[in-house]
C-alpha cells in the first residue's frame, strides 16, 4: 500500500490537490453608473433640397438667379428659347382660328339643313384637335420658363447663358434653409431607448461651440446587420443664424441613458450560440451561462439578462476551465471582488 500510495499520479493531500485547480481572476457582477450620457457627431443637412431641372430642351437665353440668393415660390428662375416651337405654335393657333372659322360656317349651314350632319361632326372634330394641338404646344413653350417650386435658397447654379440645355438637364440647386437636420448612428442598444421627440442639444464648432435645443425628428426602421448600428435624424428648432449645411455638429441627447448591471469586457466570450460567460458558484464550480448585453461603457458592459447583481464571473485563466469543473480563485482577485 506504501509503494502503491508513492507512486501514485494524484496529489496525496487536499492542499496539493487544491494547487492543480486552475487558477481564475473573476469579478462581481454590479450595478454600473447610474446613467451615462450619449453623444455623437454629425453635419448639418438639409431635409428639403430639389433638382431644378428643364422639362423642355433649349437654349439658356437668362439665369435670374446665382448661388446664395433667396427665391420666392413661382419666381421666374431660368429662361430657355426654342425659335422652331415657338413657330410650331404660331401654326397651331393659325389651325385653331381656321378650324373654328370652317365650324362656324357650317354650322350656319347646317342650320338652314344646307350641311350633312356628319360634315358638321367632321369639322367639330377638327377644331377639338386642333384646339388640342395648340394646348400642347402652348404648355411646351410655357416650360422654356423655369420657376421655383418653393420659397428658398440657390445652393447651386450649373448653367450659363447660351449653354445648350437638353430635356431635364440639371440646371440648378434649391434648398429650404428652415429644414436644416443633422443625422447619426447610434448602437442598437441604445436605438431601442430613444423616441421621436426626445430632446438633444446639438453644439456648432462654427458657432463658437454654442449649444442649441432639437429634437429626434426621425428613427430608422431597421438595423443594418453587419455594423449593429441605427440611423438617427435630429431637427434643429429654431435654425441657428448662420447655420449652413456641411457644418460638423456635436449631439448629446437630451437626458441620461440608465445603465443597469454591468460586467468587465474580458469577461464576455462568444461561441456559436451566442455570447456567455464562465460563473463561478458558492462552491467554486464552474458553470456555463448565456447572457444578453446592451451597452458598452469603456471597458465594461451593461448585462440585460442572464446574470444577477453579486455574480461573480470570470475575467482571466479561461485556458485550464473545464465546465462544471472546480476552479480556484486568486487571492487577490477574491479581495478585489470583495472591495466591489
Amino acid at each position: 500500500m506504501l509503494l502503491s500510495a508513492c507512486g501514485s499520479d494524484q496529489p496525496a493531500t487536499p492542499v496539493e490537490r487544491e494547487k492543480v485547480l486552475p487558477l481564475v481572476e473573476v469579478a462581481v457582477v454590479s450595478t454600473g453608473e447610474n446613467a451615462v450620457r450619449f453623444e455623437r457627431n454629425g453635419e448639418l443637412k438639409v431635409r428639403h433640397a430639389v433638382k431644378i431641372v428643364n422639362q423642355q430642351e433649349g437654349v439658356v437665353a437668362e439665369v435670374q438667379v446665382d448661388e446664395g440668393d433667396h427665391v420666392t415660390t413661382n419666381q421666374l428662375l431660368v429662361v430657355l428659347k426654342d425659335p422652331v416651337l415657338r413657330a410650331e405654335l404660331d401654326r397651331a393657333r393659325i389651325r385653331l382660328k381656321q378650324a373654328e372659322a370652317d365650324l362656324a360656317r357650317l354650322g350656319k349651314l347646317g342650320g338652314k339643313q344646307l350641311v350633312a350632319g356628319q360634315t358638321l361632326s367632321d369639322a367639330r372634330g377638327k377644331r377639338n384637335l386642333a384646339r388640342a394641338d395648340a394646348a400642347l404646344l402652348q404648355v411646351k413653350v410655357d416650360h422654356l420658363k423655369v420657376l421655383a417650386p418653393f420659397n428658398g435658397v440657390v445652393s447651386e447654379r450649373l448653367i450659363q447663358p447660351g449653354d445648350v440645355a437638353e430635356r431635364y438637364t440639371h440646371l440648378l440647386t434649391l434648398i429650404d434653409p428652415s429644414s436644416l437636420i443633422t443625422e447619426f448612428t447610434v448602437p442598437e442598444a441604445i436605438r431601442t431607448r430613444l423616441n421621436p421627440g426626445d430632446p438633444v442639444s446639438v453644439r456648432l464648432d462654427a458657432a463658437g461651440g454654442e449649444s442649441f435645443t432639437g429634437k429626434i425628428s426621425r428613427l430608422s426602421p431597421s438595423i443594418d446587420p453587419r455594423t449593429r448600428l441605427s440611423k438617427v435624424e435630429v431637427e434643429i428648432t429654431p435654425v441657428p443664424e448662420g447655420a449652413v449645411p456641411g457644418q460638423f455638429a456635436r449631439v448629446t441627447l437630451g437626458q441620461d441613458i440608465p445603465v443597469g448591471l454591468t460586467i468587465p469586457v474580458a469577461a464576455l466570450r462568444r461561441d456559436r450560440e451566442g455570447e456567455f460567460v464562465y460563473v463561478i458558484d458558492t462552491d467554486d464550480i464552474v458553470r456555463k451561462q448565456p447572457v444578453g448585453v446592451g451597452l458598452r461603457l469603456h471597458d465594461r458592459v451593461e448585462v440585460l439578462r442572464g446574470l444577477n447583481k453579486g455574480d461573480r464571473v470570470v475575467v482571466a485563466g479561461f485556458l485550464a476551465l473545464k465546465e462544471d469543473g472546480k476552479a480556484r480563485i486568486a487571492a487577490s482577485s477574491t479581495a478585489a471582488a470583495e472591495a466591489n
